[in-house]
C-alpha cells in the first residue's frame, strides 16, 4: 500500500537472502503481485522458507492512510486448505487491522 515509487525503491534497494526455486525475486514482479492483491486488503502466501506453511498479512495505516505496520498470521501446520483458511481468517485479519489502524488515528 506504499506509493508505487516508494515501494519499487525499497524492492530494488537490496536482496533478500532467502530464496527458493519458487521465490519471486524480481522487484518488478513482486511489485505487480502486491498491487494485484491491494484491492482485497490482504495477502496470502505459501511459505517454503520458514516453518510457516501459510501466511496472511494486512497493513496497518496511520491517520494519513500511510502503511506503518502489518499484522501477519503464520499457520505452522494447517489442517484445512488454503481456501478454507482464507475464508475464515481474512475477515478476522481485516477487522483486526482496521481496529488497530483506528486506534492510532486512521479515520477510513
Amino acid at each position: 500500500h506504499l506509493p508505487d515509487t516508494e515501494a519499487l525503491e525499497i524492492l530494488r534497494s537490496g536482496e533478500s537472502g532467502n530464496f527458493t526455486t519458487s521465490t519471486i525475486s524480481s522487484p518488478d514482479k513482486i511489485h505487480q503481485e502486491l498491487k494485484a492483491t491491494r484491492p482485497q486488503g490482504y495477502i496470502v502466501t505459501d511459505d517454503d522458507i520458514t516453518k510457516c506453511k501459510i501466511k496472511f498479512g494486512a497493513p496497518i495505516f496511520n491517520k494519513e492512510r500511510y502503511p506503518v505496520a502489518a499484522l501477519v498470521i503464520c499457520m505452522l501446520d494447517p489442517i484445512e486448505s488454503r481456501k478454507e483458511l482464507e475464508e475464515k481468517i481474512a475477515p478476522l485479519l481485516l477487522t483486526a487491522t482496521t481496529e488497530i489502524s483506528k486506534a492510532i488515528g486512521f479515520q477510513g
